[in-house]
């Protein structure tokens, strides 16, 4: 939260302070929804597919109840004599769906915004010789 919080600041700033008076309580809760709504499907989704990749890297012959969580797991291996083969499987299974997720997280920060055709393009520095851009003007 640490790192996205002030983004939700910054973009909501600009969207109330732009609203008209009367409004400027809708565009803040509009953008407050918009934040928790991405916030919440954005966990959803990597923790699902970290949950997916667990349970297939999961050994068939664990028992049942290892395959959901790998608190489960721990709890299974210690009941069972040879309880560290599943202790060390559950650990990389755990270790393999968090690198996944992360991995697929860090691939569609690439990803261009919806509305837009191509990614935003880096912002060039201008150096003491550098002219301004230009707006674009049509001669009608």
């Amino acid at each position: 939260m640490f790192g996205v919080a002030p983004i939700s600041v910054l973009g909501t700033a600009p969207a109330v302070g732009s609203a008209p008076e009367q409004k400027a309580g809708a565009a803040a809760a509009t953008g407050q929804t918009a934040y928790v709504l991405g916030l919440a499907l954005g966990i959803a989704l990597t923790g699902t597919l970290a949950a997916a990749v667990y349970r297939g890297e999961t050994p068939d012959s664990a028992p049942a109840e290892a395959r959901d969580t790998v608190g489960a797991a721990i709890a299974a291996a210690e009941r069972l004599p040879d309880g560290a083969a599943l202790l060390a499987a559950a650990k990389d299974a755990f270790t393999t769906g968090l690198q996944t997720a992360a991995l697929v997280a860090v691939l569609l920060r690439h990803v261009p915004p919806i509305g837009t055709s191509t990614p935003t393009e880096p912002r060039q520095e201008q150096g003491p010789g550098t002219p301004a851009p230009q707006p674009a003007t049509s001669a009608l």
